[in-house]
């Protein structure tokens, strides 16, 4: 796997692992893994859209990742 600094260098269908606050705020991390469906941007920021192993579908805002890597 390979460290990724921004969210321009994944694309729509990259697998992807990364660490995120649990519940979106705080200090505790949980590492998130799965397909990227979408990658986009809003008033907020940037985002990715991930489909995850287990099939659930998230959004992750760019402000909030940690430690991004992709395949």
């Amino acid at each position: 796997m390979k460290t990724i600094r921004n969210l321009r260098s994944v694309n729509q269908g990259d697998h992807v692992s990364l660490k995120y606050p649990r519940h979106g705020t705080g200090n505790i991390l949980c590492r998130h893994d799965g397909e990227v469906l979408w990658r986009g941007s809003n008033e907020k920021g940037r985002f990715l859209r991930v489909k995850r192993d287990d099939g659930t579908v998230r959004v992750f805002h760019e402000t909030r990742i940690v430690d991004l890597m992709r395949d």
